[in-house]
């Protein structure tokens, strides 16, 4: 090893790499096909951002539905729970991280949750039926979660919640 002028440590090589030698780029894992295929892999990752703005924003709007600084963080700690209990195949629909709203007022994302938990559900039914049920009872549960998380279920939370259950059919 040699120590470069910052003092880390490089590796030393006995024999320089061959010239004209280009890196390989390791190539992309295939995606399985048929029986054996999981919903995630049958899914873009657009489509999987789309599902989780259409669940994530369903608990937002709940929460927002009856909104306090500390009942968020109750609420959101909640609502994780109840989608960290879900079966693998909503699991699967839902990883890829937290996806914030692509809204510039409060008015705007109220106006946009709901047709975005719609198109979510839509998305997984088409994908995958039985999945777009599971999902469908998911997201079910962790509104009412996060309803029940503050100070119990507010008229306001009640009525988000009756308009979540509309949209899900």
């Amino acid at each position: 090893m040699s120590t470069t002028p910052f003092g880390s440590e490089q590796p030393t090589y006995s024999q320089p790499p061959a010239a004209n030698t280009m890196p390989t780029m390791p190539t992309a894992p295939t995606m399985p096909t048929g029986p054996a295929a999981t919903t995630a892999s049958v899914i873009t990752d657009d489509e999987k951002t789309a599902i989780r703005q259409g669940v994530f924003g369903a608990l937002a709007y709940v929460s927002q539905a009856d909104p306090g600084f500390f009942a968020t963080f109750v609420e959101s700690a909640a609502g994780a729970k109840a989608l960290s209990a879900a079966p693998a195949a909503v699991q699967q629909l839902l990883s890829g991280g937290l996806v914030l709203p692509e809204a510039s007022s409060a008015a705007e994302f109220r106006a946009q949750a709901i047709p975005r938990l719609q198109a979510a559900v839509q998305l997984a039914d088409a994908k995958d039926p039985a999945a777009g049920a599971a999902l469908r009872q998911v997201v079910l549960q962790a509104v009412e979660a996060v309803a029940a998380a503050s100070k119990g279920v507010s008229a306001n939370e009640q009525q988000a919640i009756a308009a979540i259950r509309a949209a899900l059919g």
